[in-house]
């Protein structure tokens, strides 16, 4: 869908690329500051304190680890595109190449006049 976008050179590969990535480290990141969190807790950390000042002096200190941990994993990450020889966009070949034939027109065709129907009626 952004292929469009290339022919102002923009970096859709990449961009896509990066997406996906942060997308795949939101669920680790929930659960790493999960666990620093429960961890701050055993030691007596704020978190229950009363005033807003206070609770975000008491997130402040898990800011830290979080951080540490995200970019170890973004370097674990870095270092096995690299070993595979991850190059981006440039030298990858489709498995298959997908071309459109008459039974996938008339697929199509058919969903289109049933969704107008649906929407007419």
């Amino acid at each position: 869908m952004l292929k469009p976008l290339k022919k102002w050179r923009f970096p859709v590969h990449e961009a896509v690329m990066m997406f996906s990535i942060a997308l795949r480290f939101l669920p680790i990141l929930v659960e790493e500051f999960d666990k620093i969190r429960k961890a701050q807790l055993a030691r007596g950390g704020g978190f229950h304190r009363k005033g807003l000042t206070s609770r975000f002096g008491g997130v402040l200190p898990m800011l830290m680890p979080l951080f540490v941990m995200s970019i170890l994993r973004a370097k674990d990450l870095a270092v096995a595109m690299e070993s595979r020889c991850y190059q981006g966009e440039e030298g990858r070949t489709p498995i298959r190449i997908y071309q459109f034939k008459l039974s996938d027109y008339a697929v199509f065709s058919f969903a289109v006049c049933n969704l107008l129907f649906i929407f007419i009626g």
